[in-house]
């Protein structure tokens, strides 16, 4: 009896704690909206912040905190919405939550569980086949992706999204006519959605008729206030009047799309970080460097080769031209070097690197491509990387690396007309971009004089003006034998989901020399 007595007082203990838990949780939830609701974010931020170091397990605490740090603080956002699964594995909100974090930041990778987890658990939801869909499309996984929207319009026959979807599958690989023909129904039935007028203008644009979007695109436009919309329809637009040789209206369009998303890059503060970096990884740093030739690379299989560069320099092309060679496994834009630095090395300085750290950022990087047993070589090409070439050159035996350059003004203007949604906000704004080059450029010349690394230049109007000269030279700087197949890299069957992928999709041509030449007079003045 004494014993049950005793059972009875701890359950009694047990529900009074829960019970002012629960209410502690509900106070601290009330709070945190109050503070919203005054525009006072950061005090939201604040209470939420101490109310998940009291109770760790206060899945809408969590989950509230994530989706306000989502814009400002990405790293703690994706902890909060992390713990949110730990804490109830079975939140569907959570484990989208955190996908979408993935996607904004360009990981589509990494988005892939968390929505294959809740499209488990919520199988007849057309959202959760949209939203794997989607995330597998912009992975290049094609073929999923398809089924993903084929099965979404079985469970909602009415909604748009799916023959979006599909349309933007056939566009991207390379069935644009029957992508205009998906959605030409829905543009005659008077849907004028934002993803269905984007995704039918490009594919009429793909499909030889980029003159038939600009009437209704423009008359749109002119009506919405929504910035995301306004970017996304201005960019499609500015691709339609590009083609048909409209330049003046192009531009304008252009620079329309680009202004309706905020642009918070600091050219300044990216050119001290690139100063930070000169200065740290300077010829008297060399002590810090070994000879990564000498490391012994057969317990580590495959070789890998960086290729950098600015974005739109000519990198897809690259590793599309090696991908074509047997030795070769084309690894395509990957975010793992910049966040192992991130996690080994945050201060990016030459000093933080000792034997232990560099052994554990080579296991971790290697063991993220899982390349065949015929590869000699594996690439990665994520632009960016070039910012990363000290800690590479470190950690990784065996690294080469591909520098790819073009004209500073096809560059800079093939970058602001494209799309690139969340990401590379520099991109929006002209002087970031030209300043951006220079920086990209003065960096990539200073590891080029102290890195122990064999790096070598693809100059993007060579390439594709003596496509078999600037190929034998690449093979060569690679190690690999001779081979025809890398001259016609538009016959590989690989999908490409970077921005490039219609161009790499053809015979190499000589179209894009000269890309700004007809917008000089808008671009002159930032590049001074």
């Amino acid at each position: 009896m004494a014993k049950r007595g005793a059972s009875h007082t701890n359950r009694g203990h047990t529900s009074r704690r829960g019970r002012s838990r629960s209410v502690s949780q509900t106070k601290a939830l009330a709070h945190a909206r109050a503070r919203l609701n005054r525009g006072d974010t950061a005090g939201a931020i604040e209470v939420l912040s101490a109310a998940v170091r009291r109770d760790p397990t206060c899945v809408a605490a969590h989950e509230a905190l994530g989706r306000l740090l989502e814009s400002t603080d990405p790293g703690r956002a994706r902890t909060a919405f992390e713990a949110v699964i730990r804490t109830c594995r079975d939140s569907v909100r959570g484990q989208v939550a955190l996908a979408k974090l993935h996607l904004l930041s360009g990981r589509h990778d990494l988005a892939i569980g968390p929505l294959s987890q809740a499209l488990r658990q919520e199988p007849e939801k057309p959202l959760r086949w949209q939203e794997l869909g989607d995330a597998l499309a912009l992975l290049g996984e094609f073929d999923r992706a398809r089924d993903c929207y084929e099965r979404g319009r079985f469970l909602a026959p009415n909604a748009s999204w799916p023959l979006v979807g599909l349309a933007t599958v056939c566009e991207r690989t390379g069935e644009p006519a029957h992508a205009r023909s998906l959605l030409e129904p829905l543009i005659n039935r008077g849907c004028r959605e934002a993803r269905v007028l984007v995704a039918w203008a490009r594919a009429c644009r793909r499909a030889g008729r980029p003159d038939e979007p600009i009437a209704l695109l423009t008359e749109h436009l002119s009506a919405i206030d929504e910035a995301e919309a306004r970017a996304r329809l201005g960019h499609v637009l500015g691709e339609c009047f590009d083609a048909v040789q409209q330049w003046a209206e192009a531009f304008q369009a252009f620079q329309a799309a680009n202004n309706a998303r905020p642009a918070t890059y600091d050219k300044g503060e990216y050119g001290k970080f690139v100063d930070a970096l000169v200065q740290s990884w300077s010829s008297d740093a060399n002590s810090f460097f070994t000879d990564a030739s000498n490391v012994q690379t057969e317990r580590f299989g495959a070789r890998p080769l960086l290729i950098v560069g600015m974005p739109r320099s000519g990198t897809s092309l690259v590793e599309q031209i090696l991908s074509a060679h047997d030795a070769v496994y084309a690894g395509g834009e990957r975010e793992t070097m910049g966040d192992l630095v991130r996690e080994f090395f945050p201060r990016y300085a030459p000093s933080d690197i000792d034997s232990a750290r560099a052994a554990e950022f080579r296991d971790q990087y290697l063991a993220s491509f899982e390349t065949p047993d015929s590869a000699q070589l594996f690439t990665d090409k994520l632009p960016d990387n070039y910012v990363h070439l000290g800690m590479a050159a470190q950690c990784l035996p065996g690294l080469r690396v591909i520098h790819c350059r073009r004209d500073r003004y096809d560059t800079a203007f093939s970058c602001y007309a494209q799309d690139f949604g969340s990401r590379l906000r520099y991109t929006r704004r002209l002087d970031a971009l030209a300043a951006r080059g220079r920086d990209e450029e003065r960096l990539m010349d200073h590891w080029k004089s102290v890195l122990p690394v064999p790096i070598h230049t693809v100059q993007y109007e060579s390439l594709v003006r003596e496509p078999e000269r600037e190929i034998r030279a690449l093979l060569e700087f690679c190690g690999l034998p001779w081979t025809e197949a890398c001259l016609h890299p538009e016959h590989q069957k690989r999908v490409v989901a970077t921005a490039s992928y219609a161009q790499v999709s053809q015979p190499m041509h000589t179209r894009s020399i000269g890309r700004a030449r007809p917008y000089m007079q808008w671009l002159e003045s930032d590049f001074d």
